[in-house]
């Protein structure tokens, strides 16, 4: 637990409490409380359980993506329907001498509305992909390859975790695990932080 108290430290609470952008802490697992979990946005029992919110959230956004680019093609062929139908009803008719300025106008005005909804999903695409940006980059932060590479490491004991000296006693098989694989190895004894 000694190793997590950095997490309650006050700059640390600071700094989660003013990002601006999403925080989803997952410091320890469910019996470690630290203060940056409740500066944090939402708190997640371990960084798995994280990776799975922000999946989560990242196909909620992709969803609300395809409905709003739906609705926009929507629109699109509503005014192009909307245009064929006067066309339609002009050719029913008497052509006009300016027939082909009608026209031109129409078109103009096609493209000036095909341009705008483009322009218009380019724009809000763009403002998801950096929102999905925003959700996944905690995903690396959180990836155990990246821990691994820092020089961290993970022991486990038939027990589950070692976190602490405790955890183990002369003689217990302990696996630690490391970037490139895992270290199997018995304890020949423990030692204290000099206490």
């Amino acid at each position: 637990l000694e190793d997590l108290l950095a997490f309650s430290h006050e700059s640390v609470i600071r700094a989660v409490a003013f990002m601006k952008k999403p925080v989803i802490s997952a410091v320890g697992h469910q019996t470690d409380n630290m203060l940056s979990d409740l500066a944090a946005d939402v708190r997640a029992a371990t960084p798995s359980e994280a990776a799975e919110m922000a999946v989560k959230e990242s196909w909620s956004l992709s969803q609300d993506v395809d409905r709003q680019m739906d609705d926009l093609i929507s629109i699109a062929r509503s005014r192009l329907d909307e245009r064929a139908w006067e066309l339609s009803m002009l050719s029913r008719g008497m052509v006009p001498k300016n027939m082909a300025l009608i026209l031109d106008s129409y078109q103009s005005h096609l493209e000036r509305e095909l341009s705008s909804l483009t322009s218009c999903a380019k724009n809000y695409l763009a403002v998801m992909d950096q929102r999905t940006a925003s959700l996944v980059e905690p995903l690396v932060r959180l990836d155990p390859k990246n821990i691994f590479l820092r020089g961290y490491t993970l022991t486990e004991s038939p027990g589950g975790l070692v976190k602490s000296i405790f955890d183990v006693k002369e003689g217990t098989r302990i696996t630690t695990h490391v970037i490139d694989g895992k270290i199997e190895s018995t304890v020949k004894g423990r030692k204290d932080n000099g206490r």
